[in-house]
């Protein structure tokens, strides 16, 4: 029926379907849809009428409307067109007569008349929320409310009329902008279907972040972009995600937003949008107004404005609404934007949140007050060891002030220092003669402890601690009664530490390290206590007493749970270090390796201790017999500067390069590094590392040059080995001495030192020695006929392994990733296999019923089922003939009885039973506990699993099912590595067993979620997008569905930055 324009919907362009949305419309007969500008409220009424197929009048509110009678007449007159007898009626307005008596009239000449169904809408309804007398109009209607006709009311503010009666009869629904506000999915079929578009999944995610779903900035941005090439494309969306702003919304929020506040409302919420959020009291600063007030004006005008925290009133805009004020906000005068934000700084103060104070007073340039405050804040912040915190506050200083201010450099370089060690040293150093010539003590000696427990932790080399040790120890002497009792004590305690580190008190290093950890646990110095506990087991560690280190270690690590502890994440870093060191000492080196991904995964990549935490993983797989891994590993070194660090220098230069040429049997390499590590100029490096450097040179020497070099090392390591202070190095020396003269011939002497050997292992308890091929360590193990090898991990159940490895069988069949036939060593050749198809047919069918035979009758059956019994078993006659003549007649390995035909016993292999053996071995050892073993039995099987079983057959069911068999078990045996991998935090084995897994199964949703939490836990959580696409593409494809909400919900937490643990995976299961 043709109506003016002012009465039909709206001519909207690209409305994207929403059913979603339908529900609310369904069965109502009021629907209210209050929300915020451009937030798409005609939108969503247009969509559901015209999907629908619904009759509607959409009355198009203007500020005329304001008086009632107006309102009466235009909505009257389109009214009486539904009509039956369509005829112009006497207009029901009369001069005379009350509002509430003519809407009475209206609606029972009109309203009550009109045919069923048919929705009538009021759009902009604001402009009419505060005229009671066309308000009173809409009551009346809504009285008269029957199944004749539904109201939509859109509007930017709360209608100002009575719902209760609606309300109680449940005819109600109400939309806000959390309803209308477009969800991911709801924009990513905008851009797929509306404007023929792709984003990439990661922009997706920062667009929703950016505009929170308002699609008024999506529409402007999408119509801007959509008719660009790609490349332009990305270049203005990465601009818009940046300043999130373009001129297209600033333009909206100028014409549509801004002329219809006050100047007062319009300054205020220019003023309001420099700080992150606001409050009721923020106000009240920056507008002297009622704060309570205001927020309930911007509320009712749904500003753009939202509840961060409704239990401390604060709010926010959208970002791209304060970015657009935040615009206009710069053109303000100079000192009216100084004024307005040193009031900012005054309200902060006020609330006691130091950090936006100074935050606020550096942006007003006020600078020497915003030191004085920071000054006043940093030595708690410090003390509660909120290094962040600190950071953050001095960012907001001119880079060029942090340095030439002697009091921002020092808090600098004092919460930096451990992520930035060189740096800070010169710094704090520098420190040192300005605050001596100022008199500032406190803060002298303050630097004294921190270069302490700085080189403690980064294991320096003992001639720069004794230089340190020798400045601190003058300090004390001179200065000590000027500065406070807790730095004096706390400096007492740490200088003796060092002196150990040197090697100048050695004999007394327990009482050394246990008066440090009492004193600074007195004096409630968490960092203290925790380096003096570090070093205490650096202690334990060197004098062999692994028990003693790994208990301590243990306990330490529990602290990180408790109280502040767990601010302090550079020394958990440290603590899985040690921790590491001690379970490699043990032999329990898979154990060990997870320790140092653990601590890996919880560093970033510029943690100035990363690189010792690789160099150990490098170490660590050398000595577990993954050599490659390890030169995989150091590759990925190779390149760093290890700068001044000798003990870096050592390992990068030198030992890795040493042992990694020794353990792959390259002789001329090892060789030369073995000799480079002998020349006087580099005893230095070799101290950083004494005396495990004279083991590895031994060692290494054994194999290049035999056993007359290597003895003399030994001779020279023996000189300063004692047994009582280095027990542990002092059984690796004799073994080796041991091995060495057995090799010689000189009998008597290699029995007297493995003799020495097993009493200092024995008496120590002692599961490993430092010997770095795990051949060396099995050949002294069976030369020295010791007991003590039984409880060695590093040798634990290789019979087993040896056994399977070693096994030999006359007849050899490969059947995984491809088909071959070995009879004694010698392969059939494939031309000879492929011209017998009912040969390969009848030995492949044995193949599958290898362990129990199979019965002729069945073989009959699947091969000549039309056959007669007598023909059916002459062919097969014939056909084992050929086979048997095939593997060799010399050789029989077939057993043939009048109803069946099977393998002999012990006389047949295949891949398939082998991949299945090392299943199960690793099983065992995994419920044993033996987690080394286990995994090293798991990587074999998937080695052996080269493709499906007998993968080119694909017509015989038999073969089928053993096929879908052994690929399941090969899914759950990769399934079970992701899982072993993350449970001992080694995700990059993690990620490259799920990898395995989706080329295996590429529609296993599981997998793909092992993949997200791989992928984020080695740092490239961008990669999380893409395999969520890649998924829903695989199951749309296939089964035409989407990602389970779980996968869903997973991808969400890892983009939202939640680190991965375990809960992520407990209840992982594959089918």
């Amino acid at each position: 029926m043709p109506f003016s324009k002012e009465y039909q919907p709206p001519e909207l362009n690209k409305v994207q379907p929403r059913s979603r949305l339908y529900r609310f419309f369904e069965d109502k007969k009021v629907v209210i849809i209050e929300a915020g500008p451009g937030m798409g409220k005609s939108a969503a009424a247009y969509d559901f009428i015209t999907n629908e197929g619904k009759k509607c009048v959409w009355h198009r509110i203007q500020k005329q409307d304001t008086n009632y009678r107006i309102f009466i007449e235009r909505l009257e007159k389109v009214l009486y067109a539904f009509l039956k007898d369509l005829q112009w009626r006497k207009k029901v307005v009369s001069d005379s007569q009350p509002p509430a008596e003519i809407a009475d009239r209206f609606c029972e000449e009109i309203i009550d008349k009109l045919p069923d169904d048919l929705y009538l809408i009021f759009e902009d309804f604001e402009y009419i929320n505060r005229a009671p007398e066309t308000c009173t109009v809409i009551e009346k209607i809504l009285e008269h409310l029957s199944k004749k006709i539904n109201i939509i009311i859109l509007t930017r503010n709360t209608p100002n009329i009575s719902l209760a009666k609606v309300r109680s009869r449940k005819e109600l629904t109400e939309l806000k902008n959390r309803d209308l506000a477009f969800t991911r999915d709801d924009i990513h079929s905008l851009i797929y279907d509306l404007y023929d578009m792709s984003l990439d999944t990661i922009v997706l995610e920062r667009l929703i972040e950016v505009t929170e779903g308002w699609i008024t900035a999506i529409i402007y941005l999408l119509e801007k972009i959509c008719c660009i090439s790609r490349k332009e494309r990305e270049h203005l969306l990465e601009d818009f995600l940046v300043k999130q702003s373009i001129p297209e919304i600033d333009d909206y929020f100028a014409t549509q937003i801004m002329p219809n506040l006050t100047s007062e409302l319009s300054e205020t919420i220019t003023k309001l949008s420099v700080s992150d959020n606001f409050t009721p009291h923020l106000i009240e600063v920056v507008s002297g107004k009622s704060g309570f007030q205001m927020v309930k004006d911007l509320q009712r005008m749904n500003l753009f404005i939202s509840v961060s925290d409704p239990a401390t009133y604060h709010y926010t805009f959208n970002p791209i609404f304060r970015e657009f004020l935040h615009s206009r906000f710069s053109e303000f005068e100079t000192e009216q934007i100084k004024d307005c934000l040193s009031n900012i700084a005054e309200y902060y103060l006020e609330e006691d949140n130091i950090s936006s104070a100074v935050e606020f007073l550096c942006k007003a340039e006020l600078y020497d007050e915003a030191k004085e405050k920071l000054i006043s804040y940093a030595e708690d912040l410090i003390k509660n060891n909120e290094y962040e915190s600190i950071n953050k506050i001095l960012s907001f200083f001119p880079s060029g002030m942090q340095e030439e201010d002697p009091y921002l450099a020092y808090y600098n370089a004092i919460v930096n220092n451990l992520m930035q060690p060189e740096t800070s040293r010169r710094q704090l150093l520098k420190l040192l003669y300005i605050f001596s010539n100022s008199d500032d003590h406190d803060r002298e000696a303050s630097i004294y402890s921190v270069l302490l427990t700085n080189y403690f932790f980064f294991q320096t080399n003992a001639e720069t601690v004794g230089s340190i040790i020798n400045m601190a120890e003058e300090f004390l002497l001179n200065k000590g009664s000027e500065i406070s009792v807790e730095q004096k004590e706390l400096l007492t305690a740490l200088i003796p530490l060092g002196q150990w580190w040197t090697g100048a008190s050695r004999e007394k290093a327990f009482e050394i390290a246990l008066r440090a950890e009492e004193t600074s646990n007195r004096l409630h110095n968490e960092e203290a206590f925790l380096c003096s506990r570090l070093v205490l087991s650096k202690i334990y560690i060197a004098r062999g007493e692994f028990n003693s280190a790994k208990s301590l270690l243990l306990k330490t690590e529990n602290l990180f749970t408790e109280g502040s502890f767990h601010l302090y994440k550079q020394y958990q870093s440290l603590s899985s270090f040690y921790l590491g060191d001690t379970y490699f000492y043990y032999g329990e080196i898979s154990t060990a390796i997870s320790q140092i991904h653990k601590a890996l995964s919880s560093s970033g990549a510029e943690f100035a201790f990363r690189p010792y935490l690789e160099l150990n993983l490098v170490y660590y797989n050398l000595y577990l017999n993954n050599f490659e891994k390890a030169d995989t590993l150091y590759e990925q070194l190779r390149e760093r500067n290890p700068g001044e660090n000798l003990y870096l220098k050592y390992n990068y230069d030198f030992l890795f390069e040493m042992l990694i040429s020794y353990r792959s049997r390259n002789k001329h390499r090892a060789k030369y590094y073995c000799n480079r590590l002998l020349e006087p100029d580099n005893n230095k490096l070799m101290r950083t590392d004494f005396p495990f450097s004279m083991l590895a040179l031994t060692e290494v020497s054994l194999y290049t040059e035999g056993a007359e070099r290597s003895n003399e090392i030994l001779t020279l390591l023996f000189d300063e080995l004692n047994e009582e202070e280095y027990p542990y190095p002092y059984a690796t020396a004799a073994a080796l001495k041991g091995y060495i003269n057995h090799k010689s011939g000189v009998k008597a002497e290699a029995k007297k030192w493995f003799k020495q050997m097993e009493k200092t292992v024995k008496e120590n308890k002692y599961t490993n020695l430092d010997i770095c091929s795990p051949e060396l360590l099995r050949e002294i193990a069976e030369i020295s006929k010791s007991d003590i090898f039984g409880t060695f991990p590093r040798l634990r159940h290789d019979k087993e392994y040896e056994k399977m490895s070693a096994s030999q069988y006359e007849l050899e069949i490969t059947t995984l990733g491809g088909f071959s036939v070995l009879v004694k060593g010698e392969e059939i050749s494939a031309d000879i296999l492929g011209g017998q198809k009912r040969v390969m047919d009848l030995l492949k069918l044995m193949i599958v019923y290898r362990k129990t035979g199979i019965m002729k009758e069945r073989i009959y059956e699947l091969f000549w089922p039309r056959y007669s019994y007598k023909s059916a078993r002459d062919n097969l006659n014939t056909i084992i003939y050929r086979l048997r003549k095939l593997l060799n007649n010399k050789d029989d390995f077939l057993y043939t009885d009048i109803n069946s035909i099977r393998f002999k016993e012990n006389t047949v292999i295949t891949d398939a039973d082998r991949f299945l053996d090392y299943i199960n071995l690793g099983t065992e050892a995994e419920n044993s506990g033996n987690h080394e073993v286990s995994l090293r039995m798991y990587r074999s099987a998937i080695e052996i699993y080269k493709g499906d079983f007998l993968e080119n057959d694909l017509y015989y069911d038999f073969i089928r099912d053993e096929r879908e068999s052994l690929r399941s078990k090969f899914r759950s045996l990769l399934f079970q590595m992701i899982i072993l991998s993350l449970n001992s935090a080694d995700f990059r084995d993690a990620l490259e067993w799920a990898k395995q897994l989706v080329d295996a199964d590429p529609l296993c949703e599981p997998a793909y979620r092992m993949l997200m939490i791989a992928s984020s836990a080695v740092g490239n959580r961008s990669e999380i997008p893409r395999l969520f696409d890649k998924l829903n593409k695989k199951l749309q494809a296939y089964y035409k569905v989407t990602a389970d909400e779980k996968t869903v919900i997973l991808k969400d937490k890892l983009l939202g930055g939640t680190s991965p643990d375990e809960s992520m995976w407990r209840s992982e299961t594959i089918i």
